[in-house]
């Protein structure tokens, strides 16, 4: 008897130009025509409330009888974190660990000096975990990656998607299986699926849980899947779910209700770049969002309009009333407008600040349609953002929309986001009114303005910080921490809605409430991406670097600062092969030799000695991510 530690580690990487493609790679003397057969591709989906947690299994066999390699991925959202990897031996399951990046490091680097080959995984595909298998003739392969992340309310609905088309390369799937089941934090109205055209087992919405189910065999995945559902408008004080880990309390906090009454009023002003470098296409798409933007607008509202080029010009320097006739004279002036001159965004940005007056009850807004191309003025990105923020007193929300397949994103974004606001991108080849239809409509109707939540003593660490109003179709999510041993929480809910002042007093009770495992990671999430988001556009320091290891390593999650890594303690005998369970192989192969397709008594969940000492040849596995220049996605 012997032993043989096989080790397999999970790199993350930030990948600032395109790799090359994954190609597959077949060894034996058929010269690279060999390719494996996907017996099972399964996606195991639990939504509750805002957190997806996905678990996607694959099952791959070399029916042939000569050895194979061949690369695949697992393509995961762009804000999702993945959490584990694991492969399953002798009906064991092997999970990795989440170490700090120089540790998982440092321990593959053994693992190549023992004389195992390794290598990098890398893929022109954004957002893929990235593996290569070797396997001996007739052997399988059992993985599972796990990856978590939060889901945005939008226009009301809640969008779960899931990617699938090219995920197998084209390869054939015995068996294809998705389970979404969705558990929401209120009642369900309606669930719908886009994208996918086949067959799908929709069930629900029963109260507040719906599933979603889909089988299919022998077929190449070559359609992704979205599942969108609707809640209704929970309580005005939110919904409030518990857990614990570790001997502290955790708390998720839904704010998504319905206020009825008049809305609060809008205070707008668009900022139109129209410099040099928006000559073109751009120019016309920026036209076309704004006349369809001002027909949005609602009668109690107010707006005005600045353009900047070299300099910023205002069309009025107060607020005028969204009446038809003020916008009739807007858009003339907008049609009349020509290209000219540099970009002073900067001032563009300074001159609409300057226009709104803290004299009211409306929310302010400011909508900057540019390509975010500085050249005159304060345009060092960083300044400008900081210049921003401190001259934005009135806390008026800035949406950013993007124009032109070069558009400056990452500042744009950042510029937005620092100011409780979201953007868009707009390509050049898209429809400019349709692109921006569902974007638009997200800030269209706020409920609740100067909205603030206090939770009394003991919280502590409640994210996000800062969301001053709450919009109608969407919600709220708050995570924080409270010690074991506090028996309710105190919570204050103020705000201001169209018809005065809110403010809506509740004891909660801690004592005796379901734990929701979810919940500890939630907040973990919400802190980890609050971080990375702000050394994004601020730059790296060391106390988030630390702080984001720590939890990444706590909760298992991988991230820029931490890798994955499993070791596998292997017992092998002589004879000990897949060749010796003949029950996997019926007549001589699997479904994929004799043309059929597997079922799920097919899967196999034990790999023999040729196949282990094939995965001593594993290349090691790597998450590669792009953060790709795109912006919101829906519409």
């Amino acid at each position: 008897m012997r032993w043989n530690r096989i080790a397999v580690a999970v790199a993350l990487y930030m990948v600032i130009a395109s790799m090359a493609p994954l190609a597959a790679e077949a060894e034996g003397a058929s010269g690279g025509d060999l390719q494996p057969y996907i017996l099972h591709q399964g996606y195991e989906v639990e939504i509750n409330g805002a957190y997806a947690v996905t678990e996607v299994t694959r099952v791959i066999e070399n029916p042939s009888d000569e050895s194979i390699s061949y690369s695949f991925v697992f393509i995961i959202p762009e804000e999702a974190l993945i959490s584990n990897f694991s492969i399953q031996i002798g009906g064991v399951t092997y999970y990795a660990d989440v170490l700090e990046k120089d540790d998982a490091q440092e321990r593959y680097n053994e693992s190549v000096e023992e004389g195992r080959d390794s290598g990098l995984v890398s893929s022109s595909r954004t957002n893929t975990f990235a593996y290569s298998v070797s396997l001996s003739p007739r052997e399988t392969v059992r993985s599972t990656l796990r990856f978590e992340q939060m889901l945005l309310k939008e226009n009301g609905w809640y969008r779960y998607e899931l990617f699938m088309a090219g995920s197998t390369d084209s390869l054939k799937v015995g068996t294809l299986v998705v389970d979404v089941a969705i558990t929401s934090m209120s009642e369900i109205s309606e669930i719908r699926t886009e994208g996918y055209k086949g067959e799908l087992d929709v069930a629900g919405p029963r109260g507040a849980t719906a599933s979603v189910h889909m089988r299919q065999e022998d077929v190449s995945p070559s359609e992704d899947m979205a599942v969108e559902w609707s809640t209704k408008a929970g309580p005005m004080e939110g919904t409030l779910l518990f857990g614990e880990k570790d001997g502290a309390g955790y708390f998720v906090h839904v704010f998504d209700p319905d206020i009825e009454g008049t809305r609060v009023p809008k205070d707008f002003v668009f900022i139109l770049d129209n410099s040099g470098s928006m000559s073109g296409t751009k120019f016309s798409q920026a036209k076309e969002a704004l006349t369809s933007i001002y027909g949005g607008l609602y009668r109690e509202d107010r707006f005005s309009f600045v353009r900047f080029s070299t300099n910023a010009i205002a069309w009025k320097d107060e607020l005028v009333g969204a009446n038809d006739d003020n916008k009739d004279l807007i858009l003339d002036h907008i049609d009349g407008l020509v290209i000219e001159g540099g970009t002073n965004i900067h001032a563009g940005v300074l001159k609409a600040l300057d226009i709104f007056k803290n004299d009211g009850d409306s929310v302010p807004v400011i909508v900057l349609l540019t390509d975010g191309r500085a050249n005159v003025g304060l345009y060092n990105r960083s300044e400008f953002r900081k210049d921003v923020a401190l001259k934005n007193t009135v806390d008026a929300s800035i949406f950013c929309i993007a124009f032109g397949n070069g558009a400056d994103w990452t500042f744009l974004e950042a510029l937005a986001l620092e100011n409780n606001g979201k953007a868009t991108w707009v390509k050049e080849e898209m429809d400019a009114k349709n692109a921006i239809k569902g974007f638009t409509k997200s800030f269209s109707t706020p409920l609740v303005a100067d909205l603030s939540f206090d939770y009394g003593d003991g919280v502590t660490d409640v994210y996000p910080t800062s969301f001053p109003a709450h919009y109608k179709g969407s919600e709220v999510l708050l995570a924080g921490r409270f010690p074991i041993g506090q028996d309710e929480i105190s919570l204050v809910v103020s705000g201001r809605s169209g018809d005065g002042e809110i403010v809506k007093h509740t004891t909660i009770s801690t004592e005796g409430v379901e734990n929701q495992d979810f919940v500890p990671r939630f907040w973990a999430f919400q802190r980890i991406q609050y971080l990375l988001g702000h050394m994004k556009y601020n730059g790296t320091d060391n106390a988030s670097v630390d702080e984001i290891t720590e939890l990444a390593l706590e909760f298992q999650f991988v991230t820029d600062y931490t890798s994955l890594y499993v070791e596998l303690p292997i017992e092998m005998t002589e004879g000990n092969t897949m060749n010796d369970h003949p029950e996997y192989y019926p007549s001589y192969g699997s479904p994929a030799m004799d043309g059929g397709a597997a079922s799920e008594s097919d899967v196999p969940g034990f790999m023999g000695v040729e196949v282990l000492l094939s995965f001593i040849a594993i290349m090691s596995i790597g998450w590669t991510i792009r953060r790709s220049r795109r912006g919101h996605r829906r519409t």
